[in-house]
């Protein structure tokens, strides 16, 4: 700013005036603090308070403005008082573990423009199942939080509302301790659990397994079988680790026992074969077991395997080599130990129904 003095004059003197003064005048460079509650929990509202320092002269009614990529605020401004204001930021479902808070002060002709921003940690409902796999009538214990405080919760399974048992939400928002889910009847494979508190829903997965649990009596033998089977419908695969043991059945000592990792592609059957075999070292024995995808039922044989050439699988070579043999009865030139399947002393109709009925099945052993 440039100042200069002038003097009009009068009848005894003439006017004259001062050289031009330069005087430079700044603005106050003011600042802005900003404060966000955090973290909070989704579907609650974080307090923003803001109060500006180095400001030169009265701000107060000055007006603050705030912004957010996903939120809303109860006012988009707020106005000052005592160089301090504050709004409420609500984010929306759409936001996703923080959120950004910007407060702008647009300044005056005191003090310049200035701005802030605050980060806002947004927790997301989660739940915990106790258990991830079972069979239907298992007892599953459900825990959570970040949930709307004491509200009562709905539970659904596969989309469809469970009546049992009533889950409430603490006023922490923590899911209580005895929320429990009983898993109704469904077919094997990957089940959803949701848990909602009317504004925020939360799910998990449950697994419905097939169960294998066997035991037949072979040739003096006392074999049994055990294990599950999770079941992926999307892949359409089944896969589990089975037990096998087999005993003397007079004496009870053990003749061999062994885990097996079976994993089946099953594509768009909705049966599955297979044969599992001891290394026994003499009878050449195993389990072969069918099960069905949907129903999730299963029959296993203890006998001989359908597998009869060892080559890896059940084909028409097995089923020619009962054709060849058929009718030879033990300790006759025409028998063979490996094509008496079910071990009664003869190869007939029914050891070629064996390898028919597991025709293709996968071979383990």
């Amino acid at each position: 700013m440039f100042i200069e003095a002038f003097y009009s004059g009068d009848a005894n003197n003439t006017g004259s005036s001062s050289n031009s003064t330069l005087i430079n005048i700044n603005t106050q460079q003011s600042s802005i603090g900003l404060v966000c509650a955090s973290p909070i929990s989704a579907g609650f509202g974080s307090t923003c308070n803001i109060a500006i320092s180095g400001a030169f002269g009265r701000v107060d009614g000055e007006r603050i403005s705030f912004s957010a990529d996903l939120g809303t605020f109860d006012k988009t401004t707020c106005s000052l008082s005592s160089s301090a204001c504050s709004v409420d930021y609500y984010p929306t479902s759409a936001a996703d573990f923080f959120e950004i808070v910007t407060a702008t002060y647009g300044g005056d002709s005191n003090n310049t423009g200035s701005s802030a921003s605050a980060l806002v940690i947004i927790t997301q409902p989660y739940m915990i199942l106790s258990s991830r796999s079972g069979e239907v009538g298992t007892i599953v214990t459900v825990t959570g939080g970040d949930l709307l405080p004491s509200q009562s919760l709905t539970l659904t399974y596969d989309g469809l509302t469970l009546g049992q048992p009533t889950c409430a939400t603490d006023s922490s928002g923590l899911v209580s301790p005895d929320c429990a889910v009983i898993v109704p009847s469904s077919s094997p494979g990957v089940h959803t659990v949701t848990i909602s508190d009317g504004t925020n829903s939360v799910s998990s997965f449950f697994a419905i397994n097939i169960v294998i649990d066997a035991s037949n009596d072979f040739a003096g033998l006392r074999a049994s079988i055990g294990g599950n089977f999770t079941v992926d419908t999307g892949l359409n695969q089944l896969a589990g680790i089975l037990f096998l043991e087999a005993n003397n059945d007079t004496t009870g000592a053990s003749i061999s026992s062994k885990n097996v990792a079976v994993s089946i592609a099953y594509g768009t059957s909705t049966r599955v074969a297979f044969t599992l075999g001891f290394a026994d070292g003499g009878y050449g024995f195993g389990f072969s077991c069918e099960m069905t995808i949907a129903g999730g039922s299963f029959q296993c044989l203890l006998s001989r395997g359908p597998d009869v050439n060892g080559d890896g699988s059940v084909n028409i070579l097995d089923l020619a080599q009962i054709a060849y043999y058929f009718g030879g009865v033990q300790g006759s030139p025409g028998y063979i130990q490996q094509g008496d399947l079910n071990g009664d002393g003869v190869i007939n109709i029914q050891d070629l129904a064996i390898v028919a009925f597991f025709f293709k099945a996968q071979v383990y052993s």
